[in-house]
């Protein structure tokens, strides 16, 4: 496995020596575009296509890859691996001038091995590692918050990404499981969850972990899939104290989906205030997904780079993550992002 993690010095260079817009967290600088890896098929052709973009956008400026264990059948992680141990060992690359992401808790196929979520799923009970009663079902969406099962999960991704450490370690999709437990027994759930990740950063597995949401922070306080993210810091301060090591937040955020800037759902210390202000006042780092709704915001009517503009430009956004399966689209993307 590569080892080593992304740091700030090292970032910083890469950033500033391509001349991109970026910007810092205390212990490692990120690109204003991330590539993301959520949509393709689950197959060779699109498998090159990313490896392609992902080579070009690391050695152009773009130093924050995302991705996650249930994204096209594990071939997106397993992607991202390949690209990583080519130029690393290429010395092209180093691996403290990255920043890496994936995510955990939904449920995976595995396409390699031919398994469909549901075949995976079989395998994971009959194994023995996870039982029926770890995961909560809400319509075809299985989530898990057990430990054992994260614990599962992480050393896959882990061994997907060929990397010892990732920097950023996402609960994806908590309000899976939210809506199909009682909200103390949620809490509970999350409160041993986040010990247990906070474990992992001591062991090295991990850098930092946060939440990769959807729903949870962009509805009214009263909905049944609403998070309040200071609830969630102070279970993390509650187990590690003021240097814990929950401090990301991923939240789409596009011409449609604006709630994270435009809806105050969130109270921090008595003040309602939006996502965005909540999480950087908690000392959260927000990064936005689906700035072109999944591709959806597209043709004549919408011109990429005029929506990524005034979320590039939005104050406290850490960094805007863009699917990236072309070289040419990846270079258009550098483009904004380019100072000179």
């Amino acid at each position: 496995m590569i080892r080593g993690k992304a740091k700030i010095v090292p970032t910083e260079r890469i950033l500033s020596g391509n001349k991109m817009m970026y910007k810092n967290t205390p212990w490692f600088a990120i690109s204003s575009i991330g590539l993301g890896t959520h949509l393709g098929e689950m197959n060779e052709t699109d498998s090159e296509l990313y490896q392609e973009s992902m080579e070009y956008a690391l050695l152009h400026g773009i130093n924050h890859i995302d991705t996650a264990v249930n994204y096209r059948g594990m071939r997106s992680e397993r992607d991202v691996g390949k690209v990583l141990t080519k130029l690393i060992s290429e010395n092209k690359l180093s691996r403290d001038e990255v920043v890496i992401a994936s995510k955990g808790g939904l449920l995976p196929g595995d396409i390699e091995s031919n398994l469909h979520p549901t075949k995976y799923y079989e395998k994971l009970i009959d194994e023995g590692i996870i039982k029926e009663s770890d995961f909560q079902t809400h319509g075809t969406a299985k989530h898990s918050l057990s430990p054992k099962y994260f614990e599962y999960m992480l050393e896959l991704s882990r061994k997907n990404l060929n990397v010892e450490t990732i920097d950023i370690y996402y609960v994806h999709r908590l309000e899976i499981s939210l809506l199909e437990l009682e909200k103390d027994e949620f809490l509970n759930q999350v409160e041993i969850l986040f010990g247990f990740l906070e474990k992992q950063v001591n062991e090295g597995k991990i850098q930092f972990y946060g939440i990769a949401s959807w729903d949870e922070f962009r509805v009214e306080k009263n909905d049944s899939k609403y998070l309040s993210i200071e609830e969630l810091v102070n279970i993390a301060r509650k187990i590690a104290g003021a240097g814990h090591h929950f401090r990301f937040v991923q939240a789409p955020f596009n011409n449609d989906i604006s709630e994270i800037v435009n809806l105050n759902n969130q109270v921090v210390n008595g003040n309602t205030v939006n996502t965005l202000k909540a999480a950087n006042e908690l000392g959260m780092y927000v990064v936005t997904s689906a700035p072109l709704m999944c591709g959806r915001l597209t043709g004549e009517q919408y011109v990429p780079e005029y929506l990524l503009k005034p979320i590039l430009d939005t104050p406290k956004i850490l960094a805007t993550l863009i699917g990236m399966k072309s070289v040419k689209n990846t270079k258009k993307n550098i483009k904004l992002i380019a100072k000179f």
